[in-house]
């Protein structure tokens, strides 16, 4: 919001004199190629990120908490590129780097996962390092461009809301409490009264 007022304020010159200025000043900014990717390319723009909410884990530079979860494109075990959304849905993810989410939560953490989130379980990695197994999961997804891999920092794991942003960002032993810990505070913001 505040880039956009700033970008207004600087589009909307009432001076014809400052306008002249601006406009010489990008135009000569743009034969810079560096500055003209960045512009095209939209990294101007502050990453979005939640600091309060729905978060499990502190929002900080070593966690992607709060942040984006990007839409990379996937390749599946046929061979198919499409959207993480395509394949995974948009409701609520748990989603491992180079590991099986499954594999690091018990059964009450499954349980929980699938029948009270409705979770989709994902495992991503890079290309080539899937294994080939006859009647694997489809959920086991090559990220072709490596997009997300920066989102599960040093954790194995992360676990994305339905509006697309990290929840949580666990070591694998933690994976089982904090499934439990968002199960509680999705399931007490559900008996609430409705004002």
């Amino acid at each position: 919001t505040n880039l956009s007022l700033r970008a207004g304020r600087l589009i909307m010159l009432r001076s014809a004199r400052a306008a002249a200025v601006r406009d010489g000043a990008l135009a000569a900014m743009m034969h810079i190629p560096q500055v003209r990717q960045h512009v095209r390319q939209g990294r101007y723009r502050p990453p979005a990120r939640y600091r309060r909410g729905l978060l499990i884990g502190a929002s900080s530079r070593r966690s992607s908490v709060g942040m984006l979860f990007p839409q990379p494109c996937v390749r599946d075990y046929g061979g198919h590129e499409q959207r993480l959304d395509d394949i995974a849905g948009s409701g609520w993810r748990i989603v491992g780097w180079g590991e099986d989410p499954r594999a690091a939560l018990s059964v009450h953490g499954q349980r929980l996962a699938a029948e009270v989130l409705n979770a989709t379980f994902v495992t991503l990695c890079r290309p080539g390092d899937r294994s080939v197994m006859p009647g694997a999961s489809t959920h086991v997804l090559e990220d072709i461009s490596e997009m997300s891999h920066r989102m599960f920092r040093d954790q194995p794991f992360v676990v994305v809301r339905p509006d697309h942003y990290v929840c949580a960002n666990p070591p694998r032993p933690e994976l089982d409490s904090a499934i439990r810990h968002i199960v509680q505070r999705v399931s007490s913001r559900r008996s609430e009264p409705v004002v």
